[in-house]
Parts: C-alpha cells; structure tokens; sequence
C-alpha cells in the first residue's frame, strides 16, 4: 500500500512533526515494508521487546515485512514510524479502536509504543512523540486513549504519568513468557 492509499483508507490521518522535541529533529511517517530491515533489529533486540507483549522470539525479514503489511492494512488502528533525524527509530499508535470504543462506550483507542533504537532510551522521545499522537487523536473526535503496561515496564509507567494519563485497573496478561509473573496496568486519559 502506498503513502498515499494509506492516507486516504484511515481518515483523519496525517504524518506529524513532534515540535516542542527539541534535541532531535522528530517525525512520525506512515508505516511501509521498506522500514522493514530497520524494525527488524530493534525486535530482535531482547531487551527491546521483553516487556512489549508481543512474541518476537523468531524474528525474520520475511516475518517482518508480513508485521509491517498488517500493520499498513489494519483499518482498526492508526501507525507512526518515529523517525529521529532521518532515521527510524521506532513505532508509535493507536489500536484496537472497534474493540476500546466498546470498552468505553464512545470513541477511543489503545496507545502503543515502542522505540527501537536503546541508545535513545530515556531521551524524551516517547513522551513527546506520545504527547504529540494524543494532541492528533483528540483533534480527530477520540474521547479516551488507553494503554496498557506490565509493571516490570517502568519506564513505560513514567511516560503514561507524564502525559497525565491515570491508572484504572488491571488485565490478565496475554504475551510471552517474560520469565516472572506479571499482569497489565491499565491506564486512560480522558479529553479535556
């Protein structure tokens, strides 16, 4: 799917410049199989997925291609790459609208993250790109915007506290063994 067919089948869409980051130039791009080779070395870092729950034990770029297609073609959520100076760095979205929006009785979506590239860890650069995908999905009729993180995932915790999101219950966890107990925190931020 082209940039352009991306655009036009998820209304409201748009790329963004993350503007109040100011160490880094900072853009989200739509997604497309040619970041495939770069996505490829951030998921089969362990230390990168270990807390994403999702399997990325048997990583491939074959495999990875296929992630990015159904990534590309999933008309229930809206995708970003972060690019941070030309460079992708990582992915940022909105997910599971239908089944959220359900959740919640009005429109909302979950927020995902993950930033790839570890030597940029701690930087800001989640905060910001987050803060920057709330400020879209807002402005595009969203009500409430969820996530969820493990508690192993602190890091994960301090960005959802950060952008004023507040905790609200509690999910079975559903990923991958990680090597410990564990369960999801579930967090919401409610438009103003």
């Amino acid at each position: 799917m082209t940039k352009q067919n991306y655009i036009s089948s998820h209304p409201g869409y748009e790329e963004l410049r993350v503007s109040d980051y100011l160490t880094h130039r900072l853009f989200l791009v739509t997604p497309d199989v040619n970041y495939a080779k770069n996505s490829l070395v951030w998921i089969s870092d362990k230390l990168v997925g270990r807390y994403m729950g999702a399997d990325f034990s048997v990583a491939s770029l074959e495999g990875e291609k296929k992630r990015l297609a159904d990534l590309i073609n999933d008309k229930d959520s809206f995708n970003w790459i972060i690019e941070c100076d030309g460079k992708p760095i990582g992915n940022i979205s909105i997910s599971d609208i239908k089944k959220t929006s359900d959740e919640f009785g009005e429109k909302a979506g979950s927020l995902n993250y993950i930033i790839g590239a570890r030597e940029l860890w701690g930087k800001g650069i989640t905060s910001s790109a987050a803060k920057s995908i709330l400020e879209w999905a807002f402005k595009n009729g969203f009500k409430i915007v969820k996530s969820r993180v493990i508690p192993q995932n602190r890091a994960s915790e301090t960005v959802l506290k950060k952008l004023g999101f507040s905790e609200y219950g509690r999910e079975d966890y559903d990923g991958p063994d990680i090597g410990e107990k564990t369960w999801y925190i579930t967090y919401k931020i409610v438009k103003s």
